[in-house]
């Protein structure tokens, strides 16, 4: 029996290369936050947010063109 597994791509799901994309996207959203708490102020959140909306997009966009979306 095969076991879904996404990483291996025997699963239905993103495509690798945006996989990729999503982890860049997402840990520019994370550097942007800074190491410590006081390197976080509004702009820092601000852009932050931004990069996380643009996640969701990038999501939808391939889940649209893949047909898994309805």
């Amino acid at each position: 029996m095969i076991q879904d597994n996404p990483a291996s791509g025997n699963a239905p799901g993103l495509p690798a290369v945006d996989w990729t994309v999503l982890r860049d996207i997402l840990t520019a959203a994370l550097a942007a936050l800074g190491d410590t708490p006081a390197a976080c102020d509004a702009a820092a959140l601000k852009e932050s947010m931004r990069l996380q909306r643009l996640a969701a997009h990038v999501s939808t966009v391939a889940l649209s063109t893949t047909g898994k979306r309805k």
